[in-house]
């Protein structure tokens, strides 16, 4: 399975930062619903899935890449979950929220639209076991929206993050 090159894979560590994050004793992760759309605005967007988001960029405003500014090629929703549980229970969280929503999310596909499930884990261990259910992965295949998951360092001992 290859990545997509029109969906952003990896996500910087400043950016990383800006979403909810757990730590436990053995990860240090965080999960999101991102959606990019070249037409739709975030603000339709938020209409069309009935919730607003974490965190909403509108095409062709400024934003920090790698030290140096760049524009958002497309509009940018982001949606954080923060529910309590592992990083397994964090991605059922999504996986219920797009349950209701999975043929509006299918047409924002349909129309030019990118989206996925992003979640980044962070081990202090050198395993992480991560089991979904099959019908939480049916469930996001439905709503067409990829998963995503970047292994990244852990956080530095001092706390400031990877």
């Amino acid at each position: 399975m290859g990545v997509s090159a029109s969906i952003p894979a990896r996500m910087s560590a400043s950016a990383r930062t800006m979403l909810v994050t757990t730590i436990t004793d053995d990860y240090y992760f965080g999960v999101s619903m991102r959606v990019w759309h070249e037409t739709c605005s975030p603000e339709n967007i938020s209409t069309i899935l009935g919730h607003p988001p974490s965190l909403a960029r509108r095409k062709g405003s400024t934003r920090r890449s790698a030290g140096s500014p760049a524009v958002y090629p497309r509009n940018y929703w982001c949606l954080d979950f923060d529910t309590e549980g592992a990083l397994a229970d964090r991605i059922a969280s999504v996986a219920q929220f797009l349950q209701p929503r999975a043929d509006a999310m299918v047409s924002l596909i349909q129309s030019g639209g990118l989206a996925e499930i992003y979640a980044f884990v962070a081990p202090e261990l050198t395993t992480v076991v991560l089991q979904l259910d099959p019908s939480l992965l049916t469930t996001i295949g439905r709503a067409g929206v990829k998963l995503s998951i970047e292994i990244v360092p852990p956080p530095k001992r001092d706390g400031s993050g990877p």
